[in-house]
């Protein structure tokens, strides 16, 4: 019973939580959602590990794309505080799972500034991870990793960075030798 009130109560309601509701029509249409939350989005994480795995992994999904809208904001403070969030909620979940996390981020940032962001996260939750991560948990996210590098450097996200307008508006569009340096902490 305790079980079946937290599962169908206590994690819908937190998971409504997890956003500050946003003002009518102050934001992008793509980005419905409110501000996120970063301690009750890592919270929602915790409780979901102490469940079944096969019920965390039906829930966690929904969590993870909550926490990457977060990325789509063109606030940069509010992008910088998510990418800190996806590293403490990489942390809870353990390295196993960077393979979804980066399919998660990748599919939700694919479009204009976006894509610069996607980058941007992705090398910062590998640095921030470093200590984590080893060769057989990279294993399933090489392929990611390298399409996301091969834009970054060779393809039409490297060709935007040249379009001064956008790497005045978009911290991450900066040149691919200072994000790898860049430290998002």
């Amino acid at each position: 019973e305790v079980y079946l009130h937290v599962v169908y109560k206590l994690l819908p309601e937190l998971e409504k939580y997890m956003t500050e509701k946003a003002a009518a029509g102050s934001e992008d249409k793509r980005v419905q959602q409110g501000k996120l939350r970063p301690a009750m989005a890592v919270a929602v994480v915790k409780l979901l590990n102490l469940l079944p795995e096969e019920r965390m992994r039906a829930r966690l999904p929904h969590v993870i794309g909550v926490v990457c809208n977060g990325l789509r904001v063109r606030e940069q403070s509010d992008r910088d505080a998510t990418r800190r969030t996806l590293a403490d909620i990489m942390r809870c979940l353990g390295p196993l799972f960077l393979h979804f996390v980066l399919g998660e981020v990748k599919s939700n940032l694919s479009v204009g500034y976006q894509r610069h962001v996607c980058g941007y996260t992705i090398y910062s939750l590998l640095d921030s991870l470093q200590d984590l991560l080893a060769g057989p948990h990279l294993l399933p996210s090489i392929p990611v990793i390298l399409e996301v590098y091969f834009l970054e450097l060779y393809g039409t996200v490297a060709e935007e960075k040249e379009v001064d307008k956008i790497v005045a508006k978009t911290r991450e569009a900066k040149s691919t030798k200072e994000i790898g340096r860049a430290s998002c902490r």
